[in-house]
C-alpha cells in the first residue's frame, strides 16, 4: 500500500531539521522521515542519497549514536520506491559494496538511478562489469549461449564525480561506455541525458 500523503512543512524545513542525521544514524526509510519525502514529492524535487561506503572516521555523534553503512544500503531505496513511486532518487557509488542490490533496485523502480563515482567501483575489471551489466542471451533461462548488455540497468546510470577528480572520472566513464560496446543512445543517457531529465533541462548535449 502506498503511503498516504498528509500536509507537512516544506521540504527545506524538514531537511534543515533532519539532514544531518538521515542515513548516518537513522535509515532512509525511517517512517519519521516520510513527511519530508511527501514535501519533496509535492515540490517535484529529485533526491540524492549517499549509498554504501563510509570513511573510516569513528562517526560518533554528540548523543553517542554511531554512524553505520547499513543505514545506507541501496536496498533501503526499494522501500522508498514503493512508498513514493513519483520521487526521483539517485544513489551514490553504485551502492558499494552492495552493487548487485543497487542494480536490482534501479531495474525495479523507474525513478531510481545510481552513479558510479567514488568508492571502489572504478577499480574493478571489465569482466567484473560484464557480470553486473550483462544478462543471458535469448531472454535468459539458459535458452542461448552468450550474453547481452542489460540496458534496463545500464540506462539507469548517471555520470557523477566525487573521488577522484572529474577528469579521472570522465576517463573511467568513457571507458565504461566504450569497452562493453554501449550504443550511442545509452552513452548519451549515462553522460548527459538522465541527469538532464532528472533536473528538467532541455536540449542538453
Amino acid at each position: 500500500m502506498r503511503h498516504r500523503r498528509r500536509r507537512r512543512p516544506s521540504a527545506a524545513s524538514w531537511t534543515a531539521a533532519f539532514g544531518g542525521d538521515i542515513g548516518l544514524r537513522r535509515p532512509y526509510e525511517d517512517p519519521g522521515l516520510f513527511g519530508m519525502y511527501e514535501a519533496i514529492v509535492e515540490h517535484g524535487l529529485p533526491v540524492f542519497f549517499h549509498a554504501g561506503f563510509l570513511s573510516i572516521d569513528p562517526g560518533i555523534g554528540e548523543d553517542g549514536s554511531h554512524e553505520s553503512v547499513l543505514f545506507m544500503r541501496p536496498g533501503r531505496l526499494d522501500t522508498l520506491g514503493r512508498a513514493f513511486p513519483d520521487m526521483v532518487m539517485i544513489g551514490a557509488h553504485l551502492g558499494a559494496p552492495w552493487r548487485d542490490e543497487a542494480c536490482e533496485v534501479a531495474w525495479k523502480h523507474k525513478n531510481v538511478y545510481f552513479d558510479m563515482s567514488g568508492g571502489t567501483v572504478k577499480m574493478q575489471s571489465l569482466a567484473w562489469f560484464r557480470r553486473r551489466f550483462c544478462r543471458g542471451a535469448g531472454g535468459g533461462f539458459l535458452r542461448e549461449d552468450g550474453e547481452v548488455l542489460n540496458l534496463e540497468v545500464v540506462n539507469k546510470l548517471v555520470f557523477g564525480t566525487d573521488n577522484p577528480a572529474p577528469p579521472t572520472m570522465l576517463e573511467f566513464c568513457h571507458n565504461f561506455c566504450e569497452k562493453p560496446g554501449l550504443d550511442e543512445a545509452s552513452r548519451y543517457r549515462i553522460m548527459t541525458g538522465n541527469a538532464a531529465e532528472i533536473l528538467g533541462l532541455e536540449n542538453a548535449g
